[in-house]
C-alpha cells in the first residue's frame, strides 16, 4: 500500500520503502511524539551489525496511527480484527469479532 502525509493507516505492515515517513502513533501507544519510519532492509541491515542504533530503528507500520510527513509504501501484514487497531477495538467492543452482524 502507499502512504502519505495525512493518511490514517487502515491495516497494519511493515515498511518496504519511502521518504521521511513520520507518523503518529498516540492513539495506540498515547505517545504524543511523532515516530520515525524506516524501511525494513535499514533496521534490519543496522541490527545485523550490532549498532546501538538498532532499537531506535521502526519499520513498522501501525493500524489506526496518522502520517504526518513523507511518503513511503509498506507490505500488509494484518487486516480486520487480527491488526493492532482491530485487537484493540475486540477487546474493548464486547460485540467485535464475535459474529453478531449489524
Amino acid at each position: 500500500m502507499l502512504l502519505e502525509a495525512g493518511d490514517v493507516i487502515p491495516v497494519d505492515g511493515v515498511l518496504i520503502g519511502g521518504y521521511n515517513v513520520m507518523c503518529d502513533e498516540s492513539s495506540a501507544t498515547g505517545e504524543s511524539e511523532l515516530v520515525r519510519k524506516v524501511p525494513a532492509n535499514v533496521a534490519l541491515k543496522v541490527f545485523r551489525q550490532g549498532s546501538s542504533d538498532a532499537a531506535e530503528l521502526d519499520p513498522y507500520i501501525l493500524s489506526g496511527s496518522e502520517v504526518r510527513d513523507g511518503v513511503g509504501r509498506y507490505l500488509v501484514t494484518a487486516v480486520g480484527v487480527n491488526s493492532y487497531h482491530g485487537r484493540t477495538l475486540t477487546c474493548t467492543l464486547p460485540h467485535v469479532g464475535r459474529g453478531i452482524n449489524w
